[in-house]
């Protein structure tokens, strides 16, 4: 059974290989936490992308391509202004502009936070050095820019809605009622 779901059959492997699949074809049109998160509900954990690997001489090496799919699994992507780009982090609908130093930060953490046996038998430390050394590739504007461009449909009022952005939540008003939400179900994006 996949992960322990008694409302699936299918096995480890052919869980990964579909999510494999469908990240593969995913275009960025639809936010892939908020799928992510449908699926967390019904009992699927998101699969660990191991962007790193040894090559025939057991180097470390870290896979760009594993590596974009590894940061956009994590909402990371590209937001056009005007005539330029920001690098951005969505987390549920917010979005929040990031820089490399942030980036970073977020993988470091990552891989100190996962658990040993995601590393097989590479060492950890190992990972973190080889990506520090490479950091002017891994994190550079040059490969970041690769990352997917999202579209964003941002929250907007309405003539007969309007909405109110807290920490914790948001607030329709309404002429007939003030209502406190969740992020999670609001359509649309706000800036964090």
């Amino acid at each position: 059974m996949s992960l322990g779901n008694p409302n699936y059959g299918d096995t480890e492997e052919e869980v990964r290989e579909k999510f494999a699949t469908l990240l593969s074809d995913y275009d960025g049109t639809a936010g892939i936490q908020s799928v992510y998160r449908i699926a967390e509900n019904y009992g699927w954990q998101k699969p660990v992308i191991h962007f790193w690997y040894l090559d025939e001489r057991r180097q470390i090496k870290i896979s760009r391509t594993r590596f974009k799919r590894f940061l956009e699994g994590e909402g990371y992507f590209k937001l056009k202004k005007d005539s330029s780009y920001l690098f951005i982090r969505i987390t549920d609908t917010v979005i929040e502009e990031v820089d490399t130093v942030q980036i970073k930060d977020f993988v470091l953490e990552y891989l100190y936070t996962l658990p040993a046996e995601e590393f097989q038998d590479i060492s950890r430390s190992k990972i973190i050095d080889v990506l520090i050394k490479g950091a002017n590739q891994y994190f550079a504007n040059q490969f970041l820019e690769f990352l997917i461009t999202r579209e964003i449909d941002f929250k907007r009022d309405t003539a007969k809605e309007g909405f109110l952005f807290f920490e914790n939540g948001y607030v329709t008003v309404t002429a007939d009622s003030v209502t406190l939400k969740e992020y999670k179900i609001m359509d649309g994006y706000i800036m964090g």
